[in-house]
């Protein structure tokens, strides 16, 4: 048995283009968190997210993930 109550419940209505965005994002907090990568790696994964990532969320004070 399960106590599960439900609080609130919510759709998100997006276009494909905005899953896209998203999916992306969910990339580069997974790159941000590796510690395996290196500053050219960051680089060059950054630069992989394409240039509407660039444009959406762009570089700040030297670092791509800003």
């Amino acid at each position: 048995m399960a106590n599960n109550y439900l609080s609130s419940s919510f759709i998100l209505e997006m276009s494909a283009d905005d899953a896209e965005m998203v999916r992306l994002a969910q990339r580069a907090s997974e790159i941000v968190e590796d510690p395996c990568i290196s500053d050219t790696g960051r680089d060059l994964a950054y630069a992989d997210l394409g240039p509407r990532f660039a444009a959406l969320f762009p570089p700040k004070d030297d670092d791509d993930f800003g």
